[in-house]
């Protein structure tokens, strides 16, 4: 279940996150928009993802969690992208020295 929203200024609970609050009718714009980067940033470690760009993969799933850290989903692909990526590091052959 998502965490439910709160409007910052009244304290009201929200079903989505609109631009003004229908309680008091205060901006909410700010937070949209960092809710639609870390939309953007989940949708970029996808890409990179199916890409095999683990390192990148993970830095934008861990942006996103940074911003929403109740997006399970997130979580669970970050997990996966760990995952592949160790299994890569020990599967490369050493380094001569």
């Amino acid at each position: 279940m998502a965490n439910p929203i709160i409007c910052p200024l009244c304290k009201g609970r929200l079903l989505d996150l609109p631009r003004t609050c229908p309680g008091c009718g205060g901006d909410l714009g700010g937070l949209v928009k960092l809710r639609d980067f870390a939309n953007r940033r989940f949708n970029t470690g996808l890409r990179m993802a199916k890409a095999e760009r683990w390192e990148e993969a993970e830095e934008a799933m861990v942006a996103a969690l940074a911003i929403d850290p109740g997006d399970a989903e997130a979580g669970r692909v970050l997990a996966k992208i760990r995952q592949k990526s160790a299994g890569r590091r020990r599967r490369r052959p050493s380094q001569p020295d």
